[in-house]
Parts: C-alpha cells; sequence; structure tokens
C-alpha cells in the first residue's frame, strides 16, 4: 500500500501546534484513515505519537500522567494538548488587542491585512467579520494619504479587500515617486567585515591606495544628506535633527563629530583590499531611528546557534553586494559568502546532494539555528569537510540546511584562517527582540493560569465557621465597585454563590487612576484559623550573596501574580466575600489570605529551582550572570519554564541585560548592594535644623 506525503516532526518549542494538528488530519484523508475503527484509531494515535519530538513526547506524557500516551485514546491525546498550546481565550482581550492594531512601518500592506485576520479569528465578530476588518484596517493605517484616500469610500460598500487594493496602490504610488526622488542617496552603513592577516593587495593596485569607485564622483555633496542630486538649499531633510548630535540641518552620515572604521573591502578572486580610516572600533545597532539613513536596509543570512548564544549586529543594504570568497571544499570549487555575523558554516540542501551526498552521510545534530529575523532553520544534519583557501587546508564542520540560500562560512571558518576580526561592541537590542519574540505569549497581557497543581488552604480542626454581613458601600464607590466585582467575575477570579457558611466583608481601595481594587477582610474570619505556612521569604542579603560576580542582570515581574494560582473546590468556600451584590468565592489566590506569601513563594521557588543566578522573591524575578552568553541563557531558560507552567509577564515592568537594576527597593550592580537614591532623597535632601 502507497503512502502519500509525510508527517513532518512536531517540535512543542519552535512548531505550531494548530498548524501540525492540520497538517496530520490532511496526512490522515490522504491515506484513508480514518477513526471508524479500533485498528484506525490505534494507528492514528501512533502516528501521532511517532510524529512527535523528544521534548513534545516528554511533555503529552506529563500532561496525560497517570495514564500513557500508549493507553490514551487518539481525541483524548488531541484534546490534552490543545487545552495546553491553544487554551480557550478570553474574547474580550483579544479583541482589545485586534482593536488596539496598528500597521508597523516595516509591514507591508498585505502583511498588515494577513495580521488582521489572524487576530480577528479569535474575536467571534460572526457576521460582522468583514465590517469589523475594514474598519480596523483603514483605521490602523501609517500613511495618512492611503487613510484620505479610503475615507473618502462609501462605507457601506467597501471592503476589505478593496480596501487593500486602494492601499497597495498609494503604497506603490509612493514608493515610486520616492524611489525618484533620492534614487542617488547613500543608503548604506558601515557593515563589519573582515580581513585577512595573510598580505593581501588587489591585481595591478597599490596597497593602502585610493579604491576606485565608479559614479557621479565631479558634483558637489549636499552637505545635509550627501546625495550628489541637488543643491543643500532645497534638500528635502534639511528640516530633520541629526541622531547623532541633536543638531538640525543634517543627518548622522554628514555629521561632522562623526568618526568611525569603515572598512572597504573589495574582492577579486582570492585577493582583498582593505583600508582603514580614522578611529579604533565599530559599535552597530539595528533600530528604527536611523531608518532614514539606511532605508532599504534587510537582514543578511546570519545563522544564530542557540547553545553558544553567538552574537549577530550585521545588517545589510540591498544594494551593498555580499562578500565572497572562491574555496574548493573535497574538490570542488565553490564561491560562498563570508559572514562574520554567524557563529557557524552552513550549506544548502541543493549543494549538499549535488556535490557531496554520494560518497558521505550526514550525521545527526542537536542543535537549533535561526536566522536573524529568529525564524528556525530545518537542520538535514551535519559534516566535517576539508576547505583549502589561499593552499592551506582546515577541516571545517558544516550545518546542511533544506532551504538555505547561499553557502555560508562562519567565523568557525575565519578563526581557523587566521582572519582578523574588528573589534564590534556587544549589543542587546536584537536579542532582545528574539527573547520577546519567541515568548510572546508570556507578555500577551491575558491572565495566566499555573498548571502544575492547584494551591490548598488548610484550617485548624474544631474551627467554627464565621459569616459576617455587607459592609456598605461609600455611594462615591458604589458603581466602580460593582464594575470591578464583575470584571472579575468575567475573568475567572470570582464565582457567585447563594450560600456559603463562611463570609467576610470587603475592603475597596481606590488607585491612582480612580479604579477600585477589592480586597476581602480576612483577619476577622479565616487568618485566625488558617494553619500557618511556615516557608520563608529571602532576606536581601540572602538574595544579593548569590550575585557575586555577576555583571549582567534581567527582572520579571508576573502580572497579577496571586490571581494566576488556581485554589482547590474545597479552599475556594473558605474565601467567601459579602458584597452588596451577594456572596462571591474566589477560585484563585487573593492578596489578605496570611497564607498567599508563602504558597506563592513555594511555588515559585520549585518552578525555578536547579538555574543557577535566579533569586525570586514573590512576583519579582532577578537573573543575573557573570558573562553575556550565560546571562542570556538563564534568561532563555526561566522563561521557557514559565511559559510551560501557564503563567504570563507584565512587559511593562520587565528589563533585560542590565549593568545596573533596581530591585526591591536596592540598587544592585557588578559591585555589590546599593541604596537606591530616589528612596533616601527625603533625608539627604532634608533642610538642615536651625535649632535643638
Amino acid at each position: 500500500m502507497s503512502i502519500y506525503g509525510k508527517v513532518p516532526v512536531f517540535d512543542c518549542k519552535t512548531d505550531e501546534w494548530v498548524v501540525h494538528v492540520a497538517q496530520l488530519n490532511n496526512f490522515f484523508i490522504a491515506n484513508g484513515i480514518d477513526d471508524i475503527t479500533d485498528a484506525q484509531r490505534v494507528r492514528r494515535r501512533a502516528i501521532l505519537l511517532n510524529s512527535m519530538s523528544q521534548d513534545s513526547y516528554r511533555l503529552t506524557r506529563d500532561l496525560l500522567y497517570p495514564n500513557t500516551p500508549e493507553s490514551t485514546d487518539y481525541k483524548a491525546i488531541i484534546a490534552a494538548l490543545d487545552g495546553h498550546f491553544d487554551p480557550k481565550k478570553c474574547i474580550y482581550a483579544e479583541r482589545q488587542k485586534f482593536y488596539s492594531a496598528k500597521k508597523d512601518p516595516h509591514e507591508s500592506m498585505v502583511e498588515y491585512a494577513a495580521r488582521l485576520r489572524g487576530l480577528a479569528s479569535a474575536c467571534c465578530f460572526g457576521t460582522a467579520l468583514e465590517m469589523c476588518l475594514t474598519d480596523r484596517f483603514v483605521l490602523g493605517l501609517d500613511t495618512a494619504s492611503a487613510r484620505e484616500k479610503l475615507f473618502r469610500e462609501d462605507p457601506n460598500q467597501l471592503k476589505l479587500n478593496k480596501a487593500l487594493e486602494v492601499a497597495c496602490a498609494v503604497e506603490s504610488a509612493q514608493r515610486i515617486v520616492s524611489a525618484g526622488d533620492s534614487a542617488e542617496l547613500i543608503k548604506s552603513e558601515p557593515v563589519l567585515y573582515t580581513d585577512s592577516r595573510r598580505k593581501a593587495t588587489a591585481s595591478g593596485g597599490t596597497r593602502g591606495g585610493r579604491a576606485r569607485g565608479g559614479g557621479d564622483g565631479g558634483a558637489p555633496r549636499c552637505s545635509v544628506c550627501g546625495a550628489r542630486s541637488h543643491d543643500t538649499s532645497v534638500c528635502g531633510y534639511r528640516h530633520l535633527s541629526c541622531n547623532l548630535c541633536g543638531a538640525k540641518g543634517h543627518l548622522k552620515r554628514m555629521c561632522s563629530k562623526r568618526y568611525y572604521v569603515h572598512n572597504e573591502i573589495t574582492t577579486k578572486k582570492d585577493k582583498i583590499v582593505k583600508k582603514q580610516h580614522n578611529g579604533m572600533q565599530n559599535n552597530y545597532i539595528l533600530e528604527g531611528s536611523d531608518r532614514d539613513e539606511c532605508n532599504d536596509f534587510s537582514p543578511i543570512n546570519n545563522v544564530r546557534d542557540i547553545n553558544n548564544e553567538s552574537r549577530i549586529n550585521t545588517i545589510l543594504c540591498k544594494e551593498e553586494k555580499p562578500i565572497s570568497l572562491e574555496v574548493i571544499v573535497r574538490g570542488v570549487t565553490l564561491s560562498m559568502e563570508v559572514d562574520s555575523g554567524s557563529g557557524v558554516s552552513a550549506l544548502p540542501a541543493r549543494i549538499w546532494y549535488m556535490y557531496f551526498s554520494r560518497n558521505l552521510s550526514l550525521g545527526e545534530s542537536n542543535k537549533t539555528l535561526y536566522t536573524y529575523s529568529g525564524s528556525a532553520l530545518r537542520l538535514l544534519g551535519m559534516c566535517y569537510l576539508p576547505v583549502t583557501y589561499n593552499n592551506v587546508t582546515h577541516n571545517i564542520k558544516f550545518y546542511v540546511v533544506e532551504n538555505g540560500p547561499v553557502p555560508l562560512l562562519g567565523r568557525d571558518f575565519m578563526t581557523k584562517f587566521n582572519f582578523a576580526f574588528i573589534s564590534l561592541n556587544y549589543c542587546s537590542v536584537d536579542k532582545e527582540k528574539f527573547i520577546l519574540s519567541k515568548y510572546k505569549t508570556l507578555f500577551s497581557g491575558g491572565l495566566g493560569t499555573f498548571n502544575k497543581y492547584k494551591l490548598t488552604l488548610h484550617l485548624k480542626e474544631g474551627v467554627t465557621p464565621k459569616f459576617f454581613k455587607a459592609r456598605p458601600v461609600p455611594f462615591a464607590l458604589k458603581n466602580k465597585v460593582s464594575a470591578e466585582l464583575d470584571r472579575l467575575v468575567r475573568a475567572g477570579i470570582l464565582k457567585p454563590v447563594s450560600y456559603s457558611n463562611y463570609a467576610s466583608p470587603i475592603v475597596a481601595v481606590l488607585k491612582k487612576n480612580n479604579d477600585v481594587r477589592i480586597f476581602g477582610d480576612y483577619s476577622m474570619t479565616i487568618n485566625k484559623a488558617l494553619i500557618i505556612d511556615s516557608y520563608p521569604l529571602p532576606k536581601i542579603s540572602e538574595l544579593c550573596a548569590s550575585l557575586h560576580d555577576c555583571r549582567y542582570f534581567s527582572r520579571l515581574d508576573l502580572s497579577n501574580s496571586y490571581n494566576q494560582f488556581l485554589l482547590d473546590d474545597e479552599s475556594q468556600k473558605y474565601t467567601c466575600i459579602n458584597t452588596h451584590k451577594g456572596l462571591f468565592v474566589y477560585t484563585r489566590l487573593v492578596f489578605g489570605l496570611s497564607n498567599a506569601p508563602a504558597l506563592f513563594q513555594r511555588a515559585m521557588v520549585q518552578l525555578l529551582q536547579g538555574i543557577d543566578g535566579v533569586e525570586c522573591f514573590l512576583d519579582d524575578l532577578l537573573i543575573a550572570a557573570p558573562t553575556a552568553e550565560l546571562h542570556w541563557e538563564r534568561v532563555d531558560l526561566v522563561l521557557s519554564r514559565l511559559r510551560d507552567a501557564g503563567l504570563m509577564l507584565q512587559r511593562s515592568k520587565c528589563s533585560f541585560f542590565q549593568n545596573k537594576i533596581e530591585y526591591l527597593g536596592f540598587v544592585i550592580d557588578r559591585f555589590g548592594l546599593h541604596k537606591n537614591p530616589d528612596k533616601i532623597k527625603a533625608i539627604t535632601q532634608a533642610r538642615v535644623p536651625g535649632n535643638v
């Protein structure tokens, strides 16, 4: 019996579960594997389990415990994994994300429309879907001319496809006009290159001489933007401010205060000419503030090794040709791109099959490689191949990539062949963006749910239940208290009940933003009856003792920390509150319970145990390390555990890769613990006493 297609391997760390299930169902349909008979259902289960990576299988086994995957029905396995990877979402939270969406400056109109459709998929708009999509598309545009054109359309006739067509036409017209106005603008920033320490001269040229280049060399450059096509007095950038010195009237590339090392390398076969300008090192960072200086940049084929956390800080303009070398790989002459931003060397699968697969076999690799943009590369395996350059031969480790665009020589090649690197300052912005993209579900803003176990409140024996009437709520706060109670019920934090032996009055506190926060006054009821959990909270001196020699710090803060932990059914009845709207019980851990800090601290410590350099004080997490590479490794591991546990973080209170950080009212850096100046400001700036 022939088999149509193949089932891809599902990796829970990189792949999307919903997509894998869809591919799996298509495979079943193509091969006639239904779920009518027991034999077919067993076959479905076997194919599903066999399509999992080891990490995915372990996760499935943990989710199904005490049952085993092999003894569980196929549909039950799918349901368990659906609940883990695609939990039920709050419709209002998803709609808030949808209505807050705006077009990103780097996003095309088509990509923006596709993103809106993805956001709308969980909003349950029903028959109003087309209208909502069209409205959000038009109102979220970042181009005034496109919005203005669409505002003239009849809203009753305008559909998303029509709006997309109009917006794309406006975008295309603007691009053509912009290209015509700035055809000769310099669109490249210095790019990090390498040079060989061996003697290298251009054929017929002189070392250190001026490079011959084409272009309009006779016309004077505009002192504002550097173009030769117009005079300074009519430059469209003359009213902008410099990103380097802040002065108005020129761009950063024409700033007189700018000194840098710029290596101009031209290649002709194996010959490289290097020219050095003033300065000692380059500092490169890819940020949105430089878009006016390099409007057309795109990441080069950088590869990032997730194990050794190698950095990628290079950008390449589309008009800049890549640096290539002709090398001999196992007797085959290949033109390969040299990339100092890549920690490894790589071969596309087509080249592997064309030249080397007949006599060699690939070894397995447990590494995961990512492109600059964060997309995972599919590896077929690895191999060692002899590489000859300048009559010198070394064995180089190559990773074979399924859809690799070009053969790549990374820093491992440069190190063995004695290439020199120009100093490049470490930059954490791209790494932070990668981390936030990889763990975007952690920062989605919803209410997390700790999925390891439920918390239990233990009462002393022989305790008599106490029931208190509801306290009167001030008239000015009554509507706000009612609204807050409704919000907590919608979020699943509160649950209305009609009867309870326990009832505590509430305390309503007015916050700075004029909202109210509701607490149960448990000091009058169950706090005296609880068996106190003696799990200790760490002291600041104990926390800092483990941070010796650490230079890099990150801080994480849980969103609605206590509310992310579920209480078991028996414990919920003890948390009952009595309000002007009736009785409610908390389904989750709540502030005001005397046991709450100890229960929360114990759960967090158990979750993060075994990771060095990580300290936890309730919902404030501190991650520290002596080196940048080790620091990001620890951050990645902590975020992975938090995500797997179902917890959520508050992005506005998280900070990554800091040389010093504020934690628990103190400032911590490589030199130790310091008082926070803001905390002692009132004392240090107090007026000197005039009398005794």
